[in-house]
């Protein structure tokens, strides 16, 4: 399990006029975070948050996609023949409109270990997405990221497992 904290990249990209961050590749820490209520698929309509979901992939440039939202994602994809292990997961989201400022996404694995990034959150954003990703894949188990409005306080949790 340690291979999989030493190789997890968390990377945040913003989608700001079509313009995006470089990637970040933070060193794992020991953190909680508190939670409002959970979300399933993605959550809509919470507070400082319009929206936030997981899915597979974004699309860059673009608002987060609701119906690409997902809570259970498979270990790996038979693809032309060949088996690919999921190397990445997208945690999507957008502020409610005129809010700014810092957004911080904690990432719980099975193993309890987290993973701490954060952005701040511009005027001209018309989204945001951190990327949860492992070069040689998930682990199976459950995981769990909470998105917090820092200004505010207030959070999102979104719930996913690796099958």
């Amino acid at each position: 399990m340690g291979q999989l904290v030493a190789g997890l990249v968390v990377a945040m990209l913003l989608v700001a006029c079509g313009a995006s961050t470089a990637p970040r590749n933070p060193a794992p820490t020991d953190t909680s975070a508190s939670a409002s209520a959970p979300a399933t698929a993605g959550a809509t309509g919470s507070g400082s948050f319009a929206i936030a979901g997981l899915t597979a992939s974004i699309l860059p440039g673009g608002p987060p996609n609701p119906s690409t939202f997902a809570t259970s994602f498979a270990k790996s994809t038979p693809v032309n023949g060949q088996v690919w292990e999921r190397i990445a997961i997208h945690v999507s989201y957008q502020l409610a409109a005129g809010l700014t400022g810092k957004v911080r996404s904690v990432t719980v694995f099975p193993d309890g270990r987290t993973i701490e990034d954060s952005f701040d959150y511009p005027a001209s954003a018309l989204a945001g997405h951190f990327t949860i990703a492992h070069a040689d894949g998930f682990a199976l188990g459950d995981y769990q990221v909470v998105l917090t409005f820092e200004p505010t306080g207030e959070s999102v949790t979104l719930t996913f497992a690796i099958t």
